[in-house]
C-alpha cells in the first residue's frame, strides 16, 4: 500500500504584465494573473486569485491570492502602482529679474516646477540661457515624475541682448 502525505501548502505567485517604469512603478495598463501549484495534492479552493486588469493610475493597491490543498494553505500577496500620466509643468521663474527694460543682458538660469497627482515630482529641468540675442526668444523645460513620465516641455519667454552696442 502507497500513502501519499502532503506536507506542503501551495506554491503562489504573482505574474504582472505591464510596462514597468522607475522605482517599481508601473506606466501602462497592468495583468495581474497568479500561478498556483502544488506538486503533491490538487488545489482545493483559491481566492482572490482571479485575474486583475489595472487600468487607472493609482499609488498602490494590495492583491492577495490565497490558496488551500491537502498540504494546507498559503496567501502571497502584491502591491501594484502604476501612474501612466505625465506631470505638468506649471511655471519657469528666472534666478534674477531683466533689466529696467525688460531685457535679460547676460546668461540666466531658469528653473522649472511641476506637479504630480500620483507618483510626485523626481525633478524638472534648470537651462541656462545665453542667447541668441532676440526679442522673442524662448527657453523650454520639462519635469519627470517619479514612475519615469515626462511632461511636454514649456516655454518661458524672453528678450535678450548680450552683445554691447558699437559707436
Amino acid at each position: 500500500v502507497t500513502v501519499n502525505f502532503d506536507t506542503t501548502p501551495p506554491v503562489i505567485m504573482p505574474n504582472a504584465a505591464g510596462t514597468l517604469g522607475q522605482s517599481g512603478w508601473y506606466v501602462s495598463d497592468v495583468i495581474l494573473t497568479w500561478t498556483v501549484n502544488d506538486p503533491d495534492s490538487s488545489v482545493t479552493s483559491s481566492t482572490g486569485c482571479e485575474t486583475q486588469n489595472i487600468t487607472a493610475d493609482t499609488a498602490g493597491v494590495t492583491f492577495t491570492c490565497t490558496a488551500a490543498s491537502a498540504g494546507g494553505s498559503a496567501s502571497q500577496s502584491v502591491t501594484i502602482k502604476r501612474d501612466a500620466t505625465a506631470p505638468i509643468v506649471v511655471s519657469g521663474t528666472p534666478d534674477r529679474g531683466p533689466n529696467a527694460a525688460g531685457w535679460y543682458n547676460a546668461p540666466l538660469m531658469v528653473t522649472f516646477a511641476g506637479s504630480d497627482a500620483t507618483s510626485g515630482i523626481a525633478a524638472c529641468t534648470s537651462p541656462t540661457y545665453s542667447g541668441p540675442d532676440g526679442a522673442n526668444t524662448s527657453v523650454s523645460g520639462t519635469c519627470t515624475d517619479n514612475a519615469g513620465n515626462t511632461s511636454s516641455p514649456v516655454s518661458f519667454s524672453l528678450k535678450y541682448d548680450a552683445t554691447a552696442p558699437t559707436i
